[in-house]
C-alpha cells in the first residue's frame, strides 16, 4: 500500500494545478500517499516534507468533513493505514476524562465497533 509511481507526474507542478481543478479530494488522496512514501523513504528533506503536509492540509481545510467521507475517496483509509507510524498522544485520548461521559469507556466501544465494521 502506498503511493503508485505511475501518477508521480499528477503532484508535479507542471499538472498539479490542473489535476486539483480536475478533482481535488483524488489529489488529496494522491498526496497522503506520495507523503508517507517520501517520509518512509527517509531520502526527502525535511522541508519538502514540511511543505507536503501544508499542501495536505490546505486541501482538508477547503472541504467539510462530510464532504471527504461523501466523495468515497480512501482518504482517512490512507491516515488510518499509516497511524503507526506516529506515537500516540494519551493526552488527546481523554481516557481519563468523565464529564459529561466516560470518554475512556466510549474510545474503547469505538474501537470495538470500528473492528466490528472491517470483519
Amino acid at each position: 500500500f502506498g503511493f503508485p509511481d505511475e501518477y508521480r507526474y499528477v503532484l508535479e507542478e507542471s499538472a498539479a494545478s490542473a489535476a486539483e481543478l480536475e478533482c481535488p479530494l483524488g489529489v488529496l488522496y494522491l498526496r497522503v500517499l506520495a507523503f508517507y512514501q517520501d517520509f518512509l523513504s527517509g531520502n526527502a528533506a525535511e522541508q519538502h516534507l514540511i511543505d507536503s503536509v501544508s499542501h495536505i492540509q490546505a486541501l482538508l481545510r477547503s472541504f467539510p468533513v462530510y464532504a471527504l467521507a461523501l466523495a468515497r475517496w480512501p482518504i482517512f483509509h490512507a491516515f488510518e493505514h499509516f497511524s503507526h507510524l506516529h506515537q500516540p498522544v494519551p493526552a488527546k485520548f481523554c481516557d481519563d476524562v468523565h464529564g459529561v461521559l466516560d470518554w475512556g469507556s466510549l474510545r474503547d466501544k469505538s474501537w470495538k465497533w470500528t473492528d466490528l465494521s472491517l470483519r
